[in-house]
């Protein structure tokens, strides 16, 4: 569950970096978006999104053995830190490169876990945590 959890507040820094833009290009106004583009917004995406990173990687990486979804994650995690320092086109490139990397990293998680519980019958001594 956290990593669907994650991947869809993934999913949610990606919508607000893509639609946010189109928003203000299109000319709205208002309390909605001129709350959407400020930097404590980005701060409200960015803490959940490493929080949920936080309790659910490291755990799972002790049952499964895999480094990819820990890559993934630390590309992911650095683009969006990248990108809350940069401006325009640049922080558009990093966040949506980020996300997406974390999407992935969210899911290939959930899939290995997946793959770990349906043989564990068969391994249970192999698998214990860390």
């Amino acid at each position: 569950m956290k990593d669907i959890l994650g991947a869809l507040a993934s999913a949610l820094c990606i919508c607000h970096c893509l639609f946010t833009p189109l928003l203000v290009a299109l000319g709205a106004t208002g309390l909605l978006v001129d709350s959407l583009t400020t930097e404590w917004f980005h701060l409200v995406l960015f803490i959940p999104i490493l929080l949920l990173l936080m309790i659910s990687l490291p755990k799972a990486h002790c049952q499964h053995k895999s480094p990819a979804p820990l890559g993934m994650a630390v590309v992911g995690i650095t683009l969006l830190v990248l990108s809350l320092f940069s401006h325009d086109e640049l922080e558009l490139i990093f966040s949506l490169g980020g996300g997406t990397s974390l999407i992935v990293a969210h899911l290939l998680n959930r899939h290995l876990l997946n793959k770990v519980r349906q043989l564990q019958p068969y391994h249970s001594a192999s698998n214990k945590a860390c």
